[in-house]
């Protein structure tokens, strides 16, 4: 976080000149400077350069640690200069107060000699002086942050977030959250971004967003039991209910570290509400699908309430994520994705589906699921991501052949619609360019990736590889005005 300074006005004689522009074109120039810094040294120029720094400097205010004084200085200074109108986006992200290895440092600084005769009688005392301290200094820096929150009235983006990896205390999360209820910002918000303990998530209960359009939620449930957990998602059900009418996007993940998490419940619940707005939908759980596992039907609940927003969803996205960990799942679902889209009733629901994204590295073992749910939607898709994955050219063929009918003649020009590809292949050769150029040609943008470079598709035909550097310069000229990203997978991922 950058530290405050007074922000002083000094008039500047040689460049009088520069309030002649109009304030949106010095905006425009003041947004290209490279770093904070120039527009901290800019701000002094004139009351336009004032204005504008005060505008890029605080339109993000990110409170993720405190720093002692130059943290308390930034906050007060937000208040003090009634700076809180700029900000439209806010971070927060909990610290520790104090940490196991500052607590013998703290003891020798605040134990008094009175105090070393108590802990002569009480061996214990030491430690609870300094845990009391803890606790004090938290207060402080909670009202500090609510202080200062409070006062925001125009944020549009609140992310509160954490790092799984590094310790936290739960009361600045209980804190941060109860933030949504009573700051003056709940009725701007329109996008909340919350990767919180799975157990904070009953803090939601009470909070109202009447503007929130996006909700992006990543559960992390460590090793609550699964009653726990339901009960904690039922708080989040209770949320969502009260934005049925301003909802657009819904995005939900969860963690590999999610032992006991099942989101059948979940989805059962989540699928008896309707959404009227709800435009985008996207779930993210481990590749081996043991959060929807089938003893609970948990693709059959998902399937439901993709179906009852299928005709209204523009964009749909199922993936998965690799397990950082070996877990003991009592129950797997590697075919969860399968199982959610082969239904009768899916095949011709999505009338206004433009984008899809769907993880391939599931359906390796059989993707005809796949490809018939394609084909229902391929005269309108606009988009289309299949990775991660390694699709043979055989698969990569039967892909395009559903995109993009192979034409009558040699003359006629190609029906589909498709303006964004991305896919995994198992090997990239010359032919796929020619098959890609010739039969998507409105191709905007494409993006591959490859675990190998062939100059056939056909590893018995010819082993022989080509330079990285030479394939991109005859992509580039295979696929005029079409940007690619070629990412070159190491084998052992």
């Amino acid at each position: 976080m950058q530290s405050i300074q007074a922000d002083i006005f000094l008039p500047s004689p040689g460049l009088v000149m520069t309030v002649c522009l109009p304030f949106e074109i010095w905006w425009k120039i003041l947004e290209y400077l490279p770093s904070d810094a120039c527009v901290i040294r800019l701000r002094t120029v004139n009351r336009v350069f004032l204005e504008i720094a005060r505008i890029l400097l605080y339109r993000k205010l990110s409170i993720n640690k405190y720093e002692g004084n130059r943290t308390k200085h930034l906050l007060q200074g937000i208040n003090s200069l009634s700076l809180g109108h700029h900000v439209h986006s806010l971070h927060l992200q909990p610290w520790t107060v104090a940490s196991t290895s500052h607590r013998r440092r703290l003891v020798r600084r605040v134990l008094s000699a009175f105090d070393n005769v108590y802990s002569f009688f009480d061996s214990h005392y030491a430690v609870r002086r300094v845990q009391a301290l803890v606790e004090k200094r938290m207060h402080k820096q909670i009202q500090l942050v609510t202080d200062t929150v409070t006062k925001l009235e125009f944020v549009r983006e609140c992310t509160i977030d954490w790092d799984i990896e590094k310790p936290h205390d739960a009361q600045l999360f209980t804190a941060f959250l109860n933030l949504l209820s009573i700051s003056p910002f709940s009725q701007t918000i329109t996008i909340l971004t919350l990767k919180v303990p799975t157990d904070q998530l009953i803090c939601l209960s009470p909070a109202h967003l009447p503007a929130l359009e996006k909700l992006d939620i990543y559960l992390v449930t460590s090793t609550l039991s699964e009653k726990y957990i339901d009960g904690c998602l039922e708080h989040v059900i209770g949320f969502l209910n009260k934005h049925l009418q301003t909802l657009c996007s819904l995005s939900i993940s969860s963690s590999d570290l999610s032992c006991n998490l099942n989101l059948s419940k979940f989805f059962h619940l989540l699928s008896v509400a309707y959404f009227p707005r709800l435009r985008s939908f996207a779930l993210n759980i481990p590749y081996d699908g043991s959060h929807l596992p089938n003893a609970t039907k948990g693709a059959k609940k998902l399937q439901s309430f993709i179906l009852k927003h299928s005709q209204n969803l523009h964009h749909l996205k199922l993936s998965t994520s690799i397990r950082s960990i070996f877990i003991q799942s009592r129950s797997y679902n590697l075919l969860w994705i399968q199982r959610t889209l082969t239904s009768p009733h899916l095949a011709h629901a999505f009338n206004s589906l433009k984008s899809l994204e769907l993880s391939f590295r599931c359906m390796e073992s059989n993707v005809g699921p796949l490809l018939k749910f394609i084909s229902s939607v391929a005269h309108q898709l606009e988009s289309l991501s299949l990775i991660p994955g390694s699709l043979t050219p055989e698969d990569l063929g039967m892909v395009v052949d559903i995109l993009a009918p192979a034409p009558a003649s040699p003359s006629a020009a190609s029906t589909s619609s498709l303006l964004h590809l991305n896919v995994g292949l198992l090997c990239l050769s010359p032919s796929t360019f020619d098959l890609l150029s010739s039969r998507l040609a409105s191709l905007k943008s494409l993006a591959i990736t490859f675990y190998d470079i062939k100059s056939s598709p056909h590893p018995e035909e010819d082993g022989r590889r080509f330079s990285l550097e030479n394939l991109m310069y005859d992509s580039v000229s295979c696929l005029q005005k079409v940007s690619i990203w070629l990412f070159l997978l190491l084998p052992h991922l």
